[in-house]
């Protein structure tokens, strides 16, 4: 069969068996009897785009819709039929090699020289759901072996502070991914540090260690200020109050502490509140400071707490384990994320259900809430963290992969970049605006009014990660 006039780059089969498509170099898509070895009509071409190479060809799984692949980047679906271009998917800024359809035919996939892979939803034949994205940057420690087990972004700075089982907290650069000083370490005292949180005005960290104590670091200087122990055994998350005057924190004893911060910088267990889960994985303060709710293992779900007497408030049923919660900063909803992969939100009047997001294939450790109420991302046992648009309900482009576990993650104050850290003692950012730019959602980092209704801290800045 002859008839192109430079290089055949790829060829498909027709569902008949009698035909073949072939694309070339010389920018057109031909369609051949293979009985007679004969062109079958005229030459497939775009129109305006004589010149443009086509390096890959792709039939849908029904046989009606043809991709081609071209040198300007752009995918273009075609009709069988009608032998014509039905629209035109731009992105790549580079060829487009190699394409795959899903199974189901409503999704396909294209990768391309600009290191790029893009999956897009052809319902309109327009909306991307990708580039598959790479972080930009990663931090790898010097000598720790222990995974992260949470992150933390320092405000005004391009900085950030993990905490790992290793018992070091340690400060990272994030515009060149290097360690920042040495680790910190209590002198004398190696239990794992499980759980990080900073403090409003941004000058301390609030730490659970193994050893059932609560730690508060000077972010300046790197040392411990004020301990206490308060629980039995690890305790697993902690959490501050708006104010920056409380911390709660929650243990695998079972129990919910709440502690008092003096201006001296001590700090005081006010009361030790036994919630009837088996471990306290998750706590959090209503933006009020009002109630605290707390999240774990047994007695399943998530239970509401007055700060004032300690007494129980309410309870959020679950069908499984709660490892991660946020509240909304206008106080009306409660998100939780469970051990099955579920993402829960919650109104917090009557406490019924809202909406379910479904992605993650694996417990949702941990949950971090941009200030607007707009933007929630999570991260997974799965080995993914993922974006989710709160308007909607939906993710955002497709989950950030890493080679591990993600125990951690946060969204900076201006929400343009998200830190995860991960079990393989890994941490990365990523580019939040760049993400939201390519789904056409930069308005979700939008803040109109949002002084308004916020409390004094913001839950975005601190990440909670509950490990079982």
């Amino acid at each position: 069969m002859r008839g192109h006039t430079k290089q055949v780059g790829d060829v498909v089969h027709l569902p008949d068996g009698r035909r073949i498509i072939t694309c070339s170099d010389d920018g057109s898509l031909r369609v051949w009897d293979l009985e007679t070895g004969a062109q079958i009509g005229e030459e497939w071409r775009d129109d305006g785009d004589e010149t443009e190479e086509v390096f890959t060809i792709v039939l849908s799984p029904k046989g009606d819709m043809l991709a081609s692949g071209s040198a300007d980047g752009t995918v273009r679906l075609w009709d069988v039929e009608k032998e014509k271009v039905i629209a035109k998917l731009p992105g790549h800024t580079d060829l487009v090699q190699s394409m795959r359809w899903s199974a189901d035919g409503e999704h396909m996939v294209s990768g391309s020289e600009d290191g790029t892979v893009r999956v897009w939803n052809l319902d309109s034949g327009k909306r991307v759901l990708g580039p598959v994205k790479s972080p930009l940057q990663t931090m790898h420690p010097r000598d720790q072996s222990a995974g992260i087990r949470c992150v933390a972004h320092l405000p005004g700075r391009r900085r950030i502070i993990t905490c790992s089982e290793d018992g070091s907290l340690r400060q990272w650069n994030l515009e060149n991914g290097a360690q920042v000083g040495n680790d910190w370490r209590d002198e004398g005292d190696d239990d794992g540090v499980y759980t990080i949180a900073l403090s409003p005005k941004g000058n301390t960290i609030a730490a659970g260690s193994g050893d059932g104590i609560v730690k508060l670091w000077d972010v300046e200087v790197g040392k411990v200020v004020a301990k206490s122990k308060g629980h039995a055994f690890t305790v697993w998350t902690i959490c501050w109050s708006a104010d920056g005057e409380g911390v709660v924190s929650g243990s695998t004893d079972g129990t919910a502490g709440l502690w008092d911060v003096e201006p001296s910088g001590k700090i005081v267990l006010d009361q030790l509140i036994k919630t009837g889960h088996e471990y306290v994985y998750a706590v959090i303060y209503s933006p009020d400071m009002t109630m605290v709710a707390t999240g774990g293992y047994n007695e399943n779900g998530v239970k509401i707490w007055d700060v004032r007497t300690g007494g129980l408030l309410s309870t959020i049923q679950h069908e499984e384990t709660v490892f991660s919660l946020a509240w909304t900063s206008d106080q009306k909803k409660l998100i939780s994320g469970t051990e099955n992969g579920l993402i829960r939100i919650f109104d917090t009047t009557a406490w019924q259900e809202l909406a379910i997001l479904e992605g993650h294939q694996s417990t949702v450790y941990a949950i971090s809430l941009f200030r607007n109420n707009r933007l929630l991302a999570s991260a997974s046992w799965d080995e993914t963290a993922r974006l989710w648009n709160l308007d909607t309900n939906l993710p955002v482009g497709l989950p950030l992969q890493h080679e591990d576990t993600v125990n951690g993650v946060a969204i900076s104050a201006d929400g343009k970049l998200l830190v995860t850290g991960c079990e393989d003692s890994i941490t990365q950012a990523w580019d939040v605006h760049d993400i939201l730019k390519d789904a056409g959602l930069e308005d979700l980092l939008s803040t109109p009014d949002v002084s308004r209704c916020m409390p004094l801290h913001s839950f975005a800045d601190n990440v909670r990660s509950y490990l079982l």
